[in-house]
């Protein structure tokens, strides 16, 4: 009943975003990479929607500037046969779980 999802775009941009029913929190960041296995990132926007509350969606401006390993491995997700591809990075603003690749041929991290 939840999830999380994250976007690195190729001009630099992206959002995390934490999803359960009637609610979500999507924060944007500006990305590079800092070296080998390592992932640059600044947060500046935080946008909570939550269907319940009045009003439904706020917005507040957040201040993080933080440098984080990022890892590309083989793993496997529940209710799958195959393995997939698999995206590690500890963001301060995300769950930390790793996250599988979607549409990988447009991930910029895929090079």
């Amino acid at each position: 009943m939840e999830d999380e999802l994250i976007v690195f775009r190729p001009d630099g941009s992206g959002w995390c975003e934490y999803q359960r029913p009637w609610y979500r929190v999507r924060t944007n960041f500006r990305w590079r990479l800092a070296g080998d296995a390592l992932l640059h990132v600044k947060a500046n926007l935080e946008v909570v929607t939550d269907e319940h509350a009045s009003p439904p969606q706020r917005e507040h401006a957040i201040d993080v500037d933080e440098t984080v390993r990022v890892a590309i491995t083989v793993g496997t997700r529940p209710l799958l046969e195959h393995p997939v591809r698999e995206l590690s990075v500890e963001l301060s603003f995300n769950l930390g779980a790793p996250f599988a690749f979607v549409a990988a041929e447009e991930s910029a991290l895929d090079a």
